[in-house]
């Protein structure tokens, strides 16, 4: 057992991945059976790495790229939730 804290305000976990990244360079270590799962920003060991893979995905997430993104997003969450709509009513979720 050891000790863990949950953040949940946007501007801390901000600070925390972003700006205050080189205090705190270790993750939890989950793995999902996939290595190429595990290798996903959020759980990456170390400082380089992250740093690494962070400055290769961030020009895909600038405001311009998201807004440009949205109408793509949108129909694929309708379609989504449609669906799971459609397992509610057969009462398979």
């Amino acid at each position: 057992m050891r000790k863990s804290i949950v953040v949940n305000e946007p501007d801390l976990i901000r600070d925390i991945m972003v700006k205050d990244f080189h205090i705190f360079p270790h993750h939890k270590l989950v793995h999902f059976g996939s290595t190429k799962i595990n290798l996903n920003l959020f759980f990456l060991p170390g400082n380089e790495d992250w740093k690494r893979v962070r400055s290769i995905i961030s020009p895909s997430f600038t405001s311009g790229k998201l807004r440009s993104m949205m109408a793509n997003i949108s129909d694929i969450s309708e379609k989504f939730v449609s669906n799971l709509d459609k397992l509610v009513e057969k009462g398979m979720a």
